[in-house]
């Protein structure tokens, strides 16, 4: 099987990756190049650009076999400077005959929308430890009013 991605693929700004039945790469365009930082080799097996290559490998392998799409499936591609984390949509590729050659496989880099998520989150906490923080600094100031209070009681009584 050798699909070849015309001019169109070429605009697209998600990765556009075909593979054969055994999952070696046999096209891409090139937004994929920008997500996999100019890594990838046709002929090469798509699941070994991923951490989770068991994973990858099984979706693939239905997909091949039974024809069935797997919508967003999110790994983590190993990089120099840290992890990327893309999201892979797979559909299988058929001839005229009905007969499955391979996938399809459209990417998204989610690496930005996961670490602004994470950002997010981060804040979420500080603000809930700042919420109970000014919570005990309250219960705490009661406390030690009602100490002094009592205090002052004691040494009136006293006099």
């Amino acid at each position: 099987m050798n699909i070849p991605l015309g001019d169109s693929t070429s605009k697209m700004p998600s990765g556009l990756i075909t593979v054969d039945r055994a999952g070696r790469i046999t096209a891409h365009n090139p937004a994929c190049d920008r997500i996999f930082a100019g890594t990838l080799v046709t002929g090469f097996p798509l699941q070994n650009l991923v951490r989770e290559s068991t994973l990858l490998d099984g979706l693939l392998g239905q997909c091949v076999t039974t024809g069935e799409v797997c919508t967003r499936v999110e790994f983590n591609v190993p990089m120099p400077a840290g992890d990327k984390r893309i999201g892979i949509n797979l559909s299988p590729i058929t001839d005229a005959g009905g007969e499955i050659e391979g996938a399809i496989c459209l990417l998204s880099d989610l690496t930005e929308i996961v670490e602004l998520q994470d950002r997010v989150k981060l804040k979420e906490n500080f603000a809930a430890l700042g919420e109970m923080s000014a919570g005990i600094a309250h219960e705490f100031k009661n406390s030690i009013a009602t100490i002094v209070g009592y205090a002052q009681m004691s040494t009136s009584e006293t006099a």
